[in-house]
């Protein structure tokens, strides 16, 4: 029978004590917010196998100077986020191309309120609206993945990628503006792009 934690101070207090279970616990309840972000901003498999890696050390080498002063999931996005900005300046890695298939991102595609028609969720649309997004640059596809498949408040988006809650709601916007026109521009009238 899994452990319940009750809250995150306890959780983390419980990490720190070097408790397995504590720490399996902790890997699950974060690793999809990691592995999303690492999916939108780093290439090849190999790098992001070793980044998830890395994230985790650096999480667990850093926990004990972990204040509650946001939530732990914003606090594991920055480090997870700042890690991959690090390698992606180091290694100079090329933006993401491709997408795992086995993480159900097609999510990204509906919106919260779930009103798109049936066209919004043809095996087609989604391809191409993948495709686009993969060919922005990484920090607007890692907005578009916290803010459509992880939920996560603009405030909360902004405490990992280190900038103002505004700035997040614009980015967002351009993001959705700028894949909006690449979409229209390519497939001319065969897609409606009114809800992207």
């Amino acid at each position: 029978m899994k452990k319940d934690y009750g809250n995150e101070r306890n959780l983390v207090e419980n990490v720190l004590k070097k408790d397995r279970e504590a720490v399996r616990y902790f890997i699950d309840s974060y690793k999809r917010l990691v592995e999303h972000i690492i999916w939108r901003m780093v290439k090849r498999r190999e790098e992001r196998e070793d980044l998830f890696q890395d994230v985790f050390l650096k999480i667990f080498s850093s926990l004990e100077t972990f204040r509650f002063k946001c939530k732990l999931s914003s606090w594991v996005g920055r480090i997870t986020y700042n890690t991959c900005l690090n390698r992606i300046k180091k290694k100079k890695a090329a933006l993401a191309s491709d997408i795992s298939p086995e993480k159900g991102d097609d999510d990204i595609f509906i919106s919260r309120d779930k009103t798109h028609d049936i066209l919004y969720e043809s095996e087609e649309y989604i391809a191409i609206i993948k495709n686009e997004i993969m060919g922005m640059e990484p920090s607007y596809r890692t907005i578009l993945t916290l803010y459509h498949i992880d939920e996560l408040s603009y405030r909360e988006i902004g405490e990992i990628m280190d900038i103002p809650a505004g700035t997040v709601k614009s980015y967002l916007f351009r993001a959705r503006q700028k894949l909006r026109l690449a979409v229209e521009k390519k497939y001319k009238g065969e897609l409606s792009c009114q809800n992207i």
